[in-house]
């Protein structure tokens, strides 16, 4: 068994975790909710896993988008809130993200 260094494996982590992400927003923008949920909760756990939480926000916005698309306000309001505290704590309120994730909760109550 060949053992690879361990910054090939959080390449391909990484790599995953991106795919997971644009394969699932792409199911949730045909409609497939569940499968798109279940690939973005996917990526959210080897984000957790691998110990990279700066990346956890993007996915729970994201997470929020399907719930919000799929009719489902009150969990795309949850995920919304998370998306907006754990940016803040990493990233602050300055920033793309913080003020996507704003613009996301702005339109549920449109």
């Amino acid at each position: 068994m060949i053992n690879f260094p361990k910054t090939l494996n959080r390449k391909a982590e990484l790599k995953s975790i991106g795919r997971l992400n644009r394969t699932g927003m792409a199911d949730g923008n045909a409609g497939r909710y569940d499968e798109a949920k279940a690939k973005l909760k996917t990526a959210l756990t080897k984000i957790q896993n691998i110990g990279l939480e700066c990346l956890e926000p993007k996915i729970l916005n994201n997470l929020g988008l399907v719930h919000a698309m799929e009719g489902r306000w009150d969990q795309a309001i949850l995920y919304y809130n998370d998306a907006l505290t754990m940016t803040e704590h990493h990233s602050g309120t300055d920033n793309v993200l913080y003020r996507t994730v704003q613009k996301n909760i702005t339109h549920l109550f449109q």
